[in-house]
C-alpha cells in the first residue's frame, strides 16, 4: 500500500491531539524537562492560560525560571510576573480585582495593559468572551463539580474556580448590564472624540462601582460632564 511504501522509505512517529485535560501533565513534563519545579497551582494557572500551546507553555516556564532561578519552586505569584503584559491573562486579573471589589488594582491592571500598547479592541473583545462565559457559567448548580463545568465550557477547571467567584460578585443581571457597557464603549471609542484611555478607564471604574449601573447611555452622559 501507500503507505508501506512511505514507511519503507524512513521512520515515521504520530503524534496525536493534545486534549485540555492533559495539559497539566504536559506542563509538568516541560518543567521537569527544564529542571524546574512548580507548585500545583502555578501548574493551573499556565495551562489555563496557554491551553495546548505547549510552546507558550515552555517559554512561560523558561522565562519564570530565568526569573526566580532553579534554587525554588516555581509559585502563582511568580507566573504572574512573567505573564504580565499578555492581554487575556491582564483581563482575567482585572475581572478578579473588580470581582474583589478592588477599583484602584483594577485601575492599575488597565493602564499597565496600555503601557504595552493601545489594543482597546482586542481588550473589548476579550471582556466581552469573559462575561459570556460567566453568564453561561451562571446556569451551572454550585454544586456542579469544576472539572464537569469546564469540561462543558471549554475551560479548564482551575479558570472555572475564579469565575465562579466573579459569577457570584456581577450576578446574571449584572454580567448582561456588564456586556452593555462595554458595547456601548466601544461605540463611544469609535464615534466621539473622547481619548481611547479615558473611555477604558471610565468603563472599568463603572465596572467596579455596581451602585452606577443601569443607567441608559451612561457613557454619553459622562462625555458630555467632562466637556462642559
Amino acid at each position: 500500500s501507500y503507505f508501506k511504501s512511505l514507511a519503507a522509505l524512513g521512520s515515521w512517529e504520530e503524534f496525536p491531539k493534545i486534549y485540555a485535560d492533559k495539559v497539566p501533565g504536559w506542563v509538568r513534563h516541560i518543567a521537569g524537562e527544564l529542571e524546574a519545579v512548580l507548585s500545583p497551582e502555578a501548574v493551573d494557572l499556565i495551562a489555563s492560560v496557554h491551553g495546548t500551546d505547549l510552546f507558550a507553555v515552555r517559554q512561560t516556564i523558561e522565562r519564570a525560571t530565568l526569573y526566580v532561578g532553579k534554587k525554588r519552586r516555581l509559585e502563582v505569584a511568580d507566573v504572574e510576573i512573567v505573564l504580565a503584559g499578555e492581554g487575556e491573562h491582564d483581563i482575567d486579573r482585572l475581572l478578579d480585582a473588580l470581582s474583589r471589589k478592588d477599583l484602584p488594582q483594577a485601575l492599575m491592571v488597565m493602564r499597565a495593559l496600555f503601557a504595552g500598547g493601545e489594543k482597546s479592541v482586542l481588550w473589548l473583545s476579550i471582556l466581552t468572551s469573559r462575561y459570556q462565559q460567566l453568564m453561561r457559567l451562571a446556569e451551572f448548580s454550585p454544586e456542579t463539580p469544576n472539572a464537569v463545568a469546564g469540561r462543558s465550557l471549554g475551560i479548564h477547571p482551575f479558570r472555572v474556580g475564579l469565575l465562579r467567584e466573579q459569577a457570584n460578585y456581577f450576578g446574571v443581571t449584572g454580567l448582561a448590564d456588564a456586556i452593555e457597557m462595554i458595547f456601548q464603549t466601544d461605540w463611544a471609542i469609535k464615534t466621539s472624540t473622547i481619548a481611547t484611555r479615558m473611555a477604558m478607564e471610565m468603563l472599568v471604574w463603572r465596572l467596579g462601582n455596581r451602585q452606577h449601573w443601569g443607567s441608559p447611555g451612561w457613557m454619553d452622559m459622562e462625555i458630555a460632564e467632562r466637556r462642559e
